[in-house]
């Protein structure tokens, strides 16, 4: 599978700017990232109907899907990413247990932190 597109959508200061530690300041950054694979590729035809879904000129399936990520505005050698691929339209590795409420004031839905 190979990424085509990172399409950012939104970037942010998380926290307005509060500093976690060694770790520093985040940023949260929403987006869409863009696949597209090979319907023939042994690995690919374990996809439910692959065999006939759509494909581009180059013979490939395309689609997408939306992406968060926290990320450190200064990363060190051991700084922390937080990946998050959305699936079936759910955040889901973005929801933290006894957090307090750091997101960005446009989130239009903010996750329950605690």
């Amino acid at each position: 599978m190979a990424v085509t597109l990172f399409d950012i959508k939104s970037r942010s200061i998380l926290a307005d700017g509060l500093s976690f530690g060694e770790a520093g300041q985040y940023e949260f950054v929403e987006g869409t990232l863009h696949y597209e694979i090979d319907p023939k590729h042994p690995d690919n035809e374990l996809v439910t109907d692959i065999n006939i879904a759509s494909t581009a000129e180059n013979g490939k399936v395309q689609f997408a899907s939306d992406i968060q990520l926290l990320r450190p505005i200064n990363p060190k050698p051991d700084s922390s990413l937080l990946l998050s691929i959305v699936n079936r339209g759910g955040r889901s590795s973005m929801i933290f247990n006894d957090a307090p409420n750091v997101w960005p004031t446009q989130e239009p839905d903010p996750p329950a932190l605690g």
